[in-house]
């Protein structure tokens, strides 16, 4: 029997994997398929729900180095043997951002911004630090 696919089904598949193919091709040819150049350091800001896992499967099938920025409370829906090889930053966007202080990254990917705040002091914190920041928003724009 032929699988069907729902209308939202399809729609919010193919919205998973082209934000994660826009996403993380936004970053040059080294996130394109195949790789091609050196493995970018990405930090993903949330990275657990939305579009975060298939960014972590993405990139990480490419070689790229992910570190993900969660409180440490939920659990990605799938891709679960993925988020082993990823390394866990563990804070919160209201009043600990201390995981992130010091360390470097090619690029940040913000997908958990509920709060414009949230958004403008990661950004201000991680300026000197990343040399690209995405944001990513649903709810804040």
């Amino acid at each position: 029997m032929a699988w069907k696919q729902t209308r939202r089904e399809f729609v919010q598949t193919s919205a998973r994997a082209g934000g994660a193919l826009g996403v993380l091709g936004a970053f040059g040819s080294a996130a394109c398929a195949g790789g091609g150049g050196d493995p970018l350091r990405i930090l993903i800001l949330g990275g657990t729900r939305f579009i975060g896992p298939h960014q972590v499967k993405y990139a990480l099938d490419r070689g790229h180095e992910i570190s993900i920025f969660t409180r440490g409370q939920t659990e990605p829906p799938f891709y679960h043997d993925y988020f082993d090889r990823v390394e866990h930053l563990i804070g919160d966007r209201t009043s600990d951002l201390s995981a992130l202080e010091g360390r470097e990254w090619d690029a940040v990917i913000d997908n958990s911004a509920s709060y414009p705040s949230w958004v403008a002091s990661t950004a201000a914190l991680l300026r000197d630090q990343v040399d690209r920041y995405l944001f990513v928003s649903s709810i804040s724009a």
